[in-house]
């Protein structure tokens, strides 16, 4: 079991708060995060953009780790009720429980980590001298992208509707599955669609002369990818029935 405990401090300035963590027992660190979201519950936005940038970006219990075998302790206890609606409709949907404009920040516990068990605690007292020796700074304007390293492309963000697509047509497997299945096709590395495939041709019309199709052959499946931004946007997602050819 991978265990990681969170614990969020108000910071030395405004909209400003320090989030611990720790890794197991020894291993400690401290990420200052700025809110400049106009967003209710800051400080909740701020340990959940924490928990995310440690677990999917900062990667510590490495990229294939889902939410089975993980162990989060949280000093916000809104963020298990998020997590727990998260789960209930994968991540996926909008929520109207609890505090529902917590759900966007909330949404990776319902996709790679659903399944993970969640923990309050107010006990600080874990926190020592050495979690000053790894700092880090996040400023949060909009929730973080959910990544992934695409082989034959590298690391891209996944769009809401890029996941929707994929967990609609894997509806019979396991919700935990899911992850898995993309991590298989990511590690298995995906190539240029040929343009010639009319549909590909449909999706370069729809998102412009910045996307490219990639597809997995193995799986049939094909990704949208936009790169217009500072990282490439897997937009859409969607299966081929025919062989593209490269």
């Amino acid at each position: 079991m991978n265990l990681l405990t969170t614990f969020c401090h108000a910071g030395a300035s405004d909209n400003t708060w320090n989030v611990y963590w720790r890794n197991g027992v020894q291993i400690q660190g401290l990420i200052t995060v700025t809110v400049t979201a106009s967003v209710a519950d800051p400080e909740i936005v701020a340990e959940l953009s924490a928990l995310q940038w440690i677990l999917e970006h900062r990667s510590v219990f490495g990229v294939s780790q889902a939410g089975k075998g993980l162990c989060l302790t949280v000093s916000a206890g809104a963020i298990k009720k998020l997590a727990k609606a998260a789960e209930k409709n994968g991540g996926l949907r909008e929520s109207s429980l609890g505090k529902p404009h917590l759900f966007p920040y909330a949404r990776f516990l319902g996709t790679r980590f659903v399944g993970a068990d969640i923990r309050v605690s107010k006990d600080d007292s874990w926190i020592r001298p050495r979690a000053q020796n790894d700092i880090e700074e996040l400023t949060i304007a909009e929730p973080l992208p959910e990544i992934i390293d695409l082989k034959g492309v590298g690391v891209v963000a996944l769009t809401e509707h890029a996941l929707q697509q994929f967990a609609k047509r894997q509806a019979n497997a396991d919700r935990e599955d899911i992850w898995r299945f993309l991590r298989k096709i990511a590690t298995g590395g995906v190539r240029l669609a040929n343009l010639d495939g009319d549909r590909v041709q449909a999706m370069l019309t729809r998102y412009g002369n910045v996307a490219k199709v990639w597809v997995h052959d193995e799986t049939k499946w094909a990704f949208v990818v936009v790169t217009d931004g500072p990282i490439p946007i897997v937009t859409t997602a969607y299966s081929i029935k025919r062989s593209v050819a490269g």
